[in-house]
């Protein structure tokens, strides 16, 4: 559950290794159950054992999530992820602007 910004269920799906996980954070943006993993409702520790159980056990199961896990994750390079925080600032800075922009002009008129 403390697992959030996502360094170690990237890395094990880059791995080839599917994931158990919570429905939480990382884990629930990157796992899609029965694709490259499983996912637990947050908090739930007999539901996370029970699909740890289920995926340790299942070898079929086990080697169909397997398959998906590194290709689940392809887009995760540093550049990308790089791209995608840029985008979130420049998305700030606009909202920022727009509103700022008509702060100054509604002050201006009125003056």
């Amino acid at each position: 559950m403390t697992e959030t910004f996502g360094n170690v269920t990237t890395e094990a799906l880059a791995s080839g290794l599917p994931v158990i996980g919570f429905d939480y954070a990382a884990a629930a943006e990157r796992v899609a159950i029965g694709e490259n993993g499983w996912l637990a409702p947050l908090g739930d520790e007999e539901a996370f054992v029970d699909a740890v159980v289920r995926v340790g056990s299942d070898d079929t199961l086990r080697r169909a999530l397997a398959a998906k896990a590194r290709a689940s994750v392809v887009d995760a390079d540093w550049g990308a992820i790089a791209r995608q925080l840029v985008a979130v600032i420049e998305d700030v800075v606009q909202a920022h602007e727009a509103r700022t922009g008509a702060a100054a002009n509604m002050a201006g008129a009125s003056g």
